[in-house]
């Protein structure tokens, strides 16, 4: 036993590559040369003893003549060839047990369909260039017609065909089984499927040498590979289906029954057993299908079995869903038997047709199996009958006495969609004189439908009696009542029957709407408002939040300016996809995450660690619309600014950092980054804030923003501390050509008393801005600091310069309050008095500037001029003078 199966595994591996290129070029020169003969003529008459042999070299041919056999050497040959090498591959990992044989025919038929589609395409090409050729050479016209009926000839077939020389082997193979010399007869049987890996014949003796050995799996895979190369035996694959189960493969023995149906397509045993085995695997789509199959296949003696087999079907379509699919099996069944049909099975039908709103196809199916007739006008012409004859112009309708009640209102529902209402009086009269409490689904059918066609009067006769029942009491018929009084204009009954539907279903959420529009229709505005207030707003924390509900109450409280209430509602709209921060740890948790995503795990862990519930209601599945709830967020934020509740819009800015909603966009991510910003620095956040504005500029958008960077040294000069100048420096390594970053580097350096330093980054300012007075001016100051240094070498060298700078500062602004009061502090600053008062009485000629916002106050320096010209004349010994100017310009 082992010996045969390293025999085998040898002969398996030689189909994956053993064999060298040159003795595989040898066979197919052979193959090509003497027609699928491996032997030459003298060896095949002892073929049945000796096994195939590959010369050591290909056979010299023939040359200046064309044949057949050379025009196989094209790369369809070839394509040949290496598809045999797949095949023989795939048998090889299935008896290796690699691949399933569900899965080995799979890749086989695929690698068909594939070969089919290429041959197609190939074919196509082929043409087109034989085309071309034959127009250029009308005499090759009789060899290409030739050579295509031979291409066609030899169209590759999948199952391969025993030569004459291997069928003596084969023969030998099988004598060698019956003698019970099983080694020789697995070593032939080896050696052919090695040379025809496609031959049915070896597997199948291979099969029955295995069963007869007892070694019962690998039988079963020999002969499902050679019943799959011979497939047009049905008894084999049963055979093989049963192996299989016995095996436990359930799987397998589907494949095989679906092969066996495929030779036996009429053969309904084999149907019901696939269906059967496919109901044990769960795959009860595919078991459906077969039970529709063996429903065509009954014959006419078979009416009950069908009628029944389609019920069951139909019950399985209409718990799947599939209600159309249903509908088919149903009419397929009461077409063919309609002597077999009941009033159930019509019931049933029935239903399904009203639900897909084939209210015609109902009416059929009622005139065809129940007898129900219509009467038409005689007065309808022959050329107009085919057209006139439909339910809704007939004149009457005559039903059969003993039609059951149900039916006659599913007809009278059916008619009311068709619009023949003429109809529908004699059709529900008699339910009229049932009790509601017996035939109550009955009423609220019919009801249901004059509400389809907006019937709504006739609609409410049926829906006030159900309301006055005791079981039909319920909020649904409340609803449905409710919307009749309303779209009939009775706003004050419809009021009414919808705080009844409150009454009975408080989370109902359509029914708060409604009545809430039409209390706002009565002039009720608060009354509305608080009809709109959900369990979770009155305390009761585990009821579910209607996100479009509650932002219909905060509309309502804004347009009413109700701020009170307004402010936690709104709150409640932004915790429907946002997150609040719980604490100090929380909140910084978002600062330090760039990304929606991680800021969530953050907090997420942070709650995880201390065992903290998130705190956020629950919402229905139902969201807002990106754009709606962004427009409601800004609304909500400009009305927090405008009510001064600086904290509250700072907590709502810092939730909107963790809204996936708004994540989404990116312009959205990046204002909800800055309304933070503006929020944290209204509140002087100033942390918070020089995070937030620190990302906004180190952005390639905003790098260069002018505004940005002003309300960068905003939050500098608010913040007080040096921590941004590290920031400043690295920045400016990156953007050398910055300017504000220049401007900033020089104004810390300068603060920070490191002149030098200073003036060299105010230089490089200056070299790319030498007509600016800003810059010329802070130049000049860094030299008069520089000159009022305890330690200065060439002083008055520095004074020189600084002067130079401030000269050119006052030709580039130009003559103003500002200029000489500049020039005068400067003059001030290096001791030189005289020119200092000359500049402040300048100053002090000019008024403040005008600007476009009419705070010419806030601009003006004459207090400061003032102040300064006193301390001089203070100096000077002349009080009077100080205290004039002090007078004049410093009293309020």
């Amino acid at each position: 036993m082992d010996g045969d199966e390293e025999d085998a595994s040898h002969l398996f591996q030689s189909l994956l590559g053993q064999v060298t290129e040159e003795q595989w070029e040898t066979y197919k020169e052979l193959r090509r040369v003497r027609g699928e003969l491996v032997c030459d003529d003298d060896s095949s008459s002892d073929s049945s003893s000796t096994s195939p042999v590959l010369p050591a070299s290909p056979v010299p041919q023939s040359s200046g003549v064309t044949t057949t056999q050379e025009l196989d050497t094209s790369p369809a040959a070839d394509r040949e060839n290496n598809l045999e090498g797949w095949e023989s591959e795939l048998t090889v990992k299935y008896i290796n047990g690699e691949i399933t044989f569900t899965e080995f025919t799979d890749l086989m038929e695929q690698d068909e369909k594939d070969e089919s589609l290429e041959q197609v395409e190939s074919a196509e090409e082929v043409d087109k260039d034989q085309r071309k050729s034959v127009s250029e050479d009308p005499a090759a016209v009789e060899f290409e017609e030739e050579l295509q009926k031979h291409k066609k000839m030899r169209k590759r077939k999948r199952r391969g065909r025993l030569p004459r020389d291997l069928q003596g082997l084969m023969g030998e193979a099988n004598l060698c089984f019956a003698r019970g010399d099983y080694d020789d007869a697995t070593k032939m049987c080896m050696e052919i499927i090695r040379l025809v890996p496609t031959a049915p014949e070896p597997f199948q003796t291979l099969g029955m040498l295995y069963e007869e050995k007892g070694d019962t799996e690998k039988a079963l895979q020999f002969s499902l590979i050679g019943a799959y190369l011979n497939p047009s035996d049905p008894e084999e694959w049963i055979k093989l289906a049963e192996m299989s189960l016995e095996q436990g493969n359930v799987k397998q023995a589907i494949t095989c029954y679906s092969k066996a149906i495929k030779c036996d397509p009429t053969n309904l045993p084999l149907l019901w057993e696939r269906c059967n085995l496919q109901e044990q695997i769960g795959d009860r789509k595919k078991a459906l299908e077969g039970y529709e199959a063996i429903m065509e296949l009954l014959g006419s003696d078979q009416g009950n079995e069908c009628v029944q087999l389609a019920r069951e079907i139909a019950k399985s379509h209409h718990e799947n869903g599939y209600m159309l699919s249903a509908i088919q099996v149903l009419e397929k069944a009461f077409y063919r038997f309609p002597e077999l049909i009941t009033s159930e099975d019509v019931n049933m039908l029935l239903e399904l047709q009203i639900h897909e709103k084939k209210h015609r196809e109902g009416i059929k199916a009622l005139t065809e199996f129940c007898g129900v007739q219509f009467v038409y006008s005689d007065e309808i012409g022959e050329e107009n009958r085919d057209r006139e004859i439909s339910p809704e112009n007939a004149k009457d309708c005559i039903i059969p006495e003993l039609l059951p009640i149900d039916l006659r209102i599913k007809l009278a529902v059916c008619l009311i969609h068709v619009k023949a209402l003429s109809l529908i009086k004699t059709l529900v009269e008699p339910l009229l004189e049932e009790s509601p409490e017996a035939m109550g689904d009955l009423y609220l059918d019919v009801a249901e439908a004059y509400m389809d066609v907006e019937e709504f009067t006739e609609a409410l006769t049926f829906l006030s009696v159900l309301v006055n029942s005791q079981n039909y009491n319920l909020a649904a018929i409340w609803l449905r009542y409710a919307e009749c009084l309303n779209s009939l204009g009775r706003i004050e009954p419809a009021v009414e029957a919808y705080k009844k539907v409150v009454q009975l279903a408080p989370s109902h959420l359509d029914a708060r709407m409604s009545l809430s529009g039409l209390l706002q229709q009565m002039g009720k505005t608060r009354e509305a408002i608080h009809t709109l207030k959900q369990g979770y707003e009155e305390g009761l924390l585990d009821q579910v939040l209607d996100v479009h509900v509650l932002m219909h109450r905060c509309n309502l409280l804004f347009n009413q300016e109700l701020w009170d209430d307004y402010v936690p509602a709104a709150k409640l709209v932004m915790l429907s996809h946002c997150h609040q921060t719980q604490n100090q740890e929380e909140v910084n948790a978002v600062f330090k995450n760039l990304s929606v995503r991680r800021r969530l795990e953050a907090l997420r862990d942070i709650r995880r660690k201390k065992d903290v519930a998130d705190g956020r209601p629950t919402f229905t599945s139902s969201s807002v619309h990106l754009e709606e709830m962004w427009k409601f967020y800004l609304q909500f934020c400009q009305k927090l600014y405008e009510l001064k509740k600086i904290e509250d819009l700072q907590e709502v800015a810092f939730m909107s950092l963790t809204s996936p909603l708004f994540n989404k966009d990116p312009d959205r991510a990046r204002d909800t980054e800055f309304i933070a910003f503006l929020a944290s620095f209204y509140n002087r956040s100033i942390d918070f804030s020089y995070i937030l504005i620190k990302d906004l500029v180190v952005r390639e958008k905003f790098i260069h923003n002018v505004a940005a960077w002003n309300l960068f040294c905003q939050v500098v000069i608010l913040g007080q501390d040096i921590r941004h100048n590290r920031f400043c420096l690295r920045l400016f390594f990156k953007h050398t050509d910055h300017i504000p970053l220049g401007f900033l580097n020089g104004h810390n350096a300068l603060v920070a008393g490191s002149y030098k330093h200073a003036l060299g980054e105010y230089m490089c300012v200056f070299k790319q801005l030498p007509q600016d007075a800003y810059v010329t001016f802070c130049i000049g100051l860094v030299f008069t600091h520089m000159a009022c240094q305890k330690f200065a070498t060439k002083r008055h060298s520095l004074v020189v310069q600084g002067c130079a700078f401030l000269n050119q500062y006052h030709e580039l602004r130009g003559e103003c309050q500002e200029v000489y009061y500049n020039l005068g502090r400067t003059m001030h600053q290096l001791g030189l008095l005289t020119t200092a008062v000359f500049y402040y009485k300048k100053a002090l000629e000019f008024g403040p500037p005008s600007v476009d916002t009419g705070d010419t106050e806030f601009f003006d320096l004459s207090p400061d001029i003032a102040y300064n010209l006193s301390l001089i004349y203070q100096g000077s010994g002349a009080p009077k003078l100080a205290m004039m100017y002090l007078q004049k310009y410093c009293v309020i």
